[in-house]
């Protein structure tokens, strides 16, 4: 099968992305702090959206203000687009390094279809099951081009000064930075096992550094953090079990079910058995890659999509053992080799990827679904009013669509949250009342009384919703739509 039409295939299986729906808890605050940053000409340090933190360390600005830049020219359903097309240019690049691992057929023009595609589905399954509009994805694009230069046998000139200059940009867009040194340290450091290689390897960490957050930031009462770019992956892994168990996206892989679980264990049985047959001593630095995919995966599905950067290497390898090993008339028969077959592959997935492509009405459908319509109401009746400052109690996910909502009606107002998808650097015991008060796990008007909030929003989905809807002499209902209600509190 031509190259070419492999690369274009899972191009065009990439963009199909723009299916998921853009209500990601995540995008409101993302659109906020791209907005924030641009209005204030400066990177927060103050958390402008939680009215219970400290400060905000918004390590995602780059990527915010570049979100914000499509949003502004195109609204949600431009960022659905964008998004759509990274995500096939990622599994376009990805393609094109199992190429190169793929030593047998570096050479030709055509090759065995049944499993390059096996292998570019298992990838493709692994990034699209857990596809969210974040800026997680333009790194894990620059992770896969460092891949190629790490790989390539034709080195472009100063490869190094290329993957330096994508960890700089790395750092500014999402704490997946690090692997990128760490990429450097398994197949540069310990595979070449030069002082040159180590150095460089240390330059790339400094990387971290080149951010506005790079070497001290000033955290209110927590006093001044230094090299906070680093700490924070200390954040990462000391999270608290009670708040990972009420995230469902940091559920470790074998408590995940559906599709999730399935993908995951298919990775994780082929790396174990590809650790049977591999030669370690030729394939070592590719089995420490794919070891640190899997113990993340086992972690919490929400890397799955990293990790299958990370194991690329080790599956490729694998997988072309057991080609090897297979008899050639099954390797060389005409169905497996069949340009025409491949051809019609791909205009499948050039059909799909056009029926799945986002219209304006469905975006408008997606948002709907989200806070951001309600709070834009409670925004322009606040302002109407006269009020300054005011805090809304909010769930983990509905939170940052809140501000971002509040932010649209009425930007000069101070109207923070109290939760909204962030976990980095906010206080656990914050975090862990909001999930107990929303699924009453505990008494939600002690944890009222505690946050001390002006309003209240509630899905009509939560349990806390009708507990606190019927309360009209402690609660004053102010806004309604199908999906959400605004309670004004009187405690």
């Amino acid at each position: 099968m031509n190259k070419k039409i492999f690369i274009l295939t899972w191009f065009f299986w990439g963009t199909t992305l723009w299916e998921s729906g853009i209500n990601d808890p995540d995008l409101g605050w993302h659109l906020f702090g791209g907005a924030w940053i641009e209005a204030n000409k400066t990177v927060p340090s103050v958390d402008p959206i939680n009215g219970l933190n400290l400060f905000w360390h918004d390590y995602h600005w780059l990527a915010q203000l570049f979100i914000y830049q499509i949003f502004k020219l195109s609204s949600y359903w431009g960022i659905k687009v964008f998004f759509g097309l990274t995500a096939g240019a990622l599994m376009a690049l990805i393609a094109y390094n199992v190429l190169l691992f793929v030593d047998e057929n570096r050479n030709k023009n055509t090759y065995n279809f049944f499993f390059e595609h096996f292998l570019l589905a298992l990838l493709f399954g692994m990034i699209y099951l857990v596809s969210s509009y974040r800026p997680n994805i333009f790194v894990l694009f620059f992770i896969a081009i460092s891949h190629l230069l790490l790989f390539k046998e034709k080195k472009i000139r100063h490869d190094f000064i290329v993957i330096f200059i994508l960890t700089a940009l790395s750092v500014n867009l999402h704490v997946y930075w690090i692997f990128i040194p760490v990429l450097w340290l398994i197949y540069k450091v310990f595979r070449e096992k030069s002082r040159r290689a180590l150095l460089k390897f240390g330059i790339l960490l400094l990387a971290g550094l080149l951010s506005p957050y790079g070497t001290i930031i000033s955290a209110a009462e927590l006093g001044d953090i230094y090299l906070i770019n680093y700490t924070l992956l200390l954040d990462y892994l000391l999270m608290p079990a009670e708040v990972k168990n009420n995230i469902s996206e940091l559920t470790p892989l074998l408590k995940a079910n559906g599709d999730v679980l399935l993908v995951g264990f298919i990775a994780v049985f082929f790396y174990l058995y590809f650790l049977l047959i591999i030669e370690w001593e030729r394939y070592h630095h590719f089995l420490w890659s794919g070891f640190i995919g899997i113990a993340l995966v086992l972690g919490g599905v929400k890397y799955l999509s990293l990790a299958a950067l990370l194991l690329m290497p080790t599956l490729s390898i694998g997988l072309q053992h057991i080609k090897s090993n297979l008899s050639s008339k099954i390797l060389d028969s005409n169905f497996c080799r069949s340009i025409s077959f491949s051809f019609l592959f791909c205009c499948f997935a050039v059909i799909f990827a056009a029926c799945s492509f986002p219209t304006r009405e469905q975006t408008k459908l997606e948002i709907s679904h989200t806070a951001l319509g309600i709070c834009e109401k409670l925004a322009n009746s606040i302002k109407a009013q006269g009020g300054e400052s005011y805090l809304i109690m909010t769930s983990f996910d509905s939170g940052g669509w809140c501000r971002w909502g509040s932010y649209l009606a009425a930007p000069k107002l101070n109207i923070k949250v109290t939760a909204d998808g962030r976990t980095q650097w906010v206080q656990p015991a914050n975090l862990i009342d909001s999930f107990n008060a929303y699924k009453l796990s505990e008494d939600p008007f002690q944890i009222l009384k505690k946050f001390k909030p002006n309003f209240i929003l509630l899905s009509m989905q939560s349990p806390i919703f009708y507990l606190l809807s019927e309360q009209e002499t402690f609660f004053e209902k102010v806004a309604e739509d199908r999906n959400y209600l605004i309670l004004k509190s009187n405690l």
